[in-house]
């Protein structure tokens, strides 16, 4: 049976090439389509995930315009403190930074791990940088995070306070608890607490566009009163300040912009529920024209490739009567007619999985959630969608030959 369905793919090469590349095609479409699909809903997912209260009341504000620019990060810090001292209101802002800490910056232990983790980016030619969180405190009540306030809390020493500091799991072997490291840029003391081991945190880009991210090698902690006045790190903090009104508060945007407005300021003010509303608005449009492209491409594949088999056993007429005379049954010949397209949808499901492997490997934001979706789902609708081709393309060849009669097939080995 094996060495028979190795010459019948040896002597149909061609047909065999030409249904090899349709299915790898459509294969490769699938997983693009269906991969960009359920990434962006995972996406989606994993944003609302992060918020522990319903995303109607919540705001996040983008700052547009600072008049007092040479003071804006006590401008900025001051709204922030405006919008806190309202009741039932809790406003906050992050900030990711690439900083250096004294204690690590020619540390060869954390320079060694930073080798795996800076590999192929941009940190790559200064490894002895911590990728830190800053967070302002009032920002962990509106979050779904597994430390609070509480957590926060400064720690007094003989004579100095040290800010509270956890870390990656990466660390942990280098960085015991109470570990006092002395950040750089402003002098200031932080003392590791704890260590960050599942928790995830929105990307410093945009915390509702762009997927959330595994703290893997970043560090977190609180803005330092430093921090809090300072023009570039709370410029930075624009569009990454939320602000959440509780059912008591009598606050609402407009509220925020005559705040803002009093201390000189522009801001740009939405709910966060309206900005992922827009953005779904945004994207389904995009994912329905690669659907119907997937869709119009599969249709003609199809037609394609039950138009080869077809012709295919046309043209075979001659040697499937042969191997009757010799006697094979019409049964064991289209069992291996149906063993050849398996085959090469198995060939081509490898290699267009590869390929789209490949292809979302050289994504760089987008990368753990394109091939965390591929591996997970699009592979199993893959196969799903391979089922349903290997159906339809192979009843109409079937009939076809099932309704030829064995004395014809017979006949046209004299032909």
């Amino acid at each position: 049976m094996i060495k028979i369905l190795m010459k019948d793919l040896k002597y149909n090469k061609k047909e065999i090439l030409i249904l090899f590349i349709l299915t790898t095609v459509v294969g490769f479409l699938v997983l693009i389509t269906f991969t960009n699909s359920f990434a962006f809903k995972t996406q989606i997912g994993g944003v609302k995930s992060m918020f522990n209260i319903p995303l109607n009341n919540i705001y996040i504000n983008d700052i547009t315009y600072v008049e007092n620019f040479e003071n804006a990060g006590s401008v900025i810090n001051n709204f922030k403190s405006s919008i806190n001292q309202k009741d039932n209101v809790y406003c906050g802002a992050y900030d990711e930074s690439g900083v250096y800490f004294e204690e690590l910056k020619e540390n060869n232990d954390f320079i060694n791990i930073n080798k795996k983790i800076y590999k192929g980016t941009y940190r790559e030619s200064a490894l002895g940088i911590a990728e830190v969180v800053f967070v302002d405190e009032k920002l962990l009540e509106i979050l779904n995070f597994n430390y609070d306030t509480k957590d926060f809390s400064l720690v007094e020493r003989n004579n100095y306070i040290c800010y509270p500091l956890f870390v990656s799991e990466y660390y942990k072997d280098i960085l015991p608890i109470g570990k006092e490291l002395t950040l750089s840029r402003t002098k200031d003391k932080y003392i590791v607490k704890g260590y960050l081991n599942n928790e995830k945190w929105f990307d410093d880009s945009d915390p509702i566009t762009m997927p959330v991210q595994p703290f893997r090698n970043r560090f977190l902690t609180v803005f330092s009163e430093k921090d809090k006045i300072d023009n570039m790190t709370q410029q930075s903090t624009s569009g990454k300040i939320f602000i959440w009104t509780t059912v008591n508060s009598e606050c609402n945007e407009d509220s925020f912009k005559c705040i803002a407005t009093n201390l000189g300021l522009k801001i740009k003010v939405s709910k966060v529920d309206k900005s992922i509303e827009n953005w779904i608005v945004g994207n389904e449009k995009i994912l329905k024209t690669n659907f119907m492209m997937f869709a119009l491409i599969f249709v003609c594949s199809i037609i394609s490739i039950i138009s080869v088999l077809c012709v295919s056993i046309f043209l075979n007429r001659k040697q499937i009567g042969i191997k009757i005379a010799f006697g094979n049954t019409k049964n064991q010949i289209i069992c291996n007619i149906c063993l050849q397209n398996v085959i090469v949808m198995f060939l081509s499901c490898i290699i267009s999985y590869i390929i789209a492997y490949r292809w979302y490997s050289k994504f760089r934001t987008f990368k753990e959630l394109y091939i965390y979706t591929l591996e997970t789902k699009s592979i199993l609708f893959l196969v799903f969608v391979y089922t349903i081709m290997f159906l339809l393309v192979n009843i109409i060849p079937i009939v076809i030959l099932k309704k030829y009669q064995i004395s014809d097939l017979v006949k046209e080995i004299n032909l």
